[in-house]
């Protein structure tokens, strides 16, 4: 491209496959809503948090404008008016250049993520479950790097060819997620940033977070942001993250 070689595409905490109300993909803290209030009415509050599902996407969409719609699916921005982000996950114009990388990362919050679920940034179909925090911690910094193979069977489907009908709603995550992991292997970085409780058994973590005993309850559960470092003073438990992909660039 340009007499310059693709090497590595990198993604942190990214919604590859939008957010559906509907989808396991769909914002993480709708499910956080009126937790005390589900234990006291039962079922009785359901139709509140399908209310909040329902409108989310044009709450969305006046919050945030067109990224908003985009990111909701709800815009008809892609070919044949279809979402974007559908478009990009199942068009060979997109998914070409996606492809001419030598190498392909997703950093992924295993949890406490308010914004996007680990199903949609891991780039994992329905039937798989992430890994636990104590799987992740055996590493000692909070990461797990895991393989995922290109799914060949997509690939050789596909053809070189672009679908044009968008995916029904029950398989439209594991076929957008499918399209997208048929381009070839992704590396995927499994994150968790630990309670506190279980960060003060964790020497390893103290060497590389020091200042970990001092989490407060708020800021820790800025996960969305701490792995991006989105402020260094706020969110340095991301730091870790940091350390990882630059030590991993060469791979």
């Amino acid at each position: 491209i340009a007499g310059l070689t693709p090497l590595q595409y990198i993604t942190l905490a990214t919604p590859h496959v939008g957010v559906s109300p509907t989808s396991p993909s769909a914002l993480p803290f709708l499910e956080w809503i009126g937790g005390r209030e589900e234990r006291l009415l039962g079922n009785r509050f359901q139709p509140v948090k399908k209310t909040l599902a329902t409108i989310s996407p044009y709450v969305g969409s006046l919050a945030i404008r067109r990224t908003g719609s985009q990111l909701f699916l709800t815009d008809t921005d892609g070919s044949a008016g279809r979402p974007l982000l559908i478009d990009m996950a199942l068009n060979q114009r997109f998914l070409a250049p996606l492809k001419a990388f030598r190498r392909r990362v997703a950093y992924a919050n295993v949890s406490g993520d308010h914004l996007v679920a680990w199903q949609g940034s891991a780039l994992a179909r329905l039937h798989e479950s992430s890994p636990t925090e104590d799987d992740i911690f055996q590493t000692g910094r909070g990461v797990l790097l895991s393989r995922l193979e290109g799914d060949v069977e997509m690939s050789s489907e596909r053809n070189g060819n672009t679908r044009q009908s968008i995916p029904e709603a029950d398989s439209q995550h594991d076929e957008l997620v499918s399209s997208l992991r048929s381009v070839g292997a992704w590396d995927r970085v499994d994150v968790c940033f630990p309670s506190s409780e279980k960060a003060l058994e964790l020497e390893t973590y103290h060497a590389t977070m020091p200042l970990v005993r001092l989490s407060i309850p708020l800021i820790s559960s800025l996960t969305h942001n701490h792995i991006q470092v989105t402020h260094p003073v706020v969110n340095w438990r991301g730091l870790h993250v940091v350390e990882h992909l630059v030590e991993n660039l060469n791979l």
